[in-house]
């Protein structure tokens, strides 16, 4: 687990962080590439695990253009949270549903 941060002693940035108390984090949620969530993200970094994803040529988002495909600076790589396309798919159903109900109310 984390180590323990104190209150009260210098924050990095040299501002006190409180009057001496302990402090808790009480809860955390997050999603992250190649873990579900906090517990599995502590893990994998504990574990040194790399969860970023490289993409073959033919894998990469038909929006990233030739030039930057071909700068040799250029790292075919990001970190991939599964499930978040899906996710994403069902919000934007949802608001073109409320869109359409909104313009049916008002046309109507």
């Amino acid at each position: 687990m984390p180590r323990a941060f104190r209150a009260g002693t210098p924050h990095r940035d040299g501002i006190d962080a409180g009057l001496g108390e302990p402090i808790a984090i009480v809860a955390m949620a997050g999603r992250f590439p190649g873990a579900d969530d906090v517990e599995a993200f502590w893990n994998n970094l504990c574990e040194g695990r790399d969860t970023i994803t490289r993409f073959r040529a033919d894998q990469l988002d038909p929006a990233i253009n030739l030039t930057d495909r071909n700068d040799p600076a250029y790292v075919p790589a990001r970190g991939v949270i599964e499930g978040v396309e899906n996710a994403l798919n069902r919000v934007r159903e949802r608001v073109m549903e409320r869109n359409r109900a909104f313009r049916t109310a008002r046309s109507g």
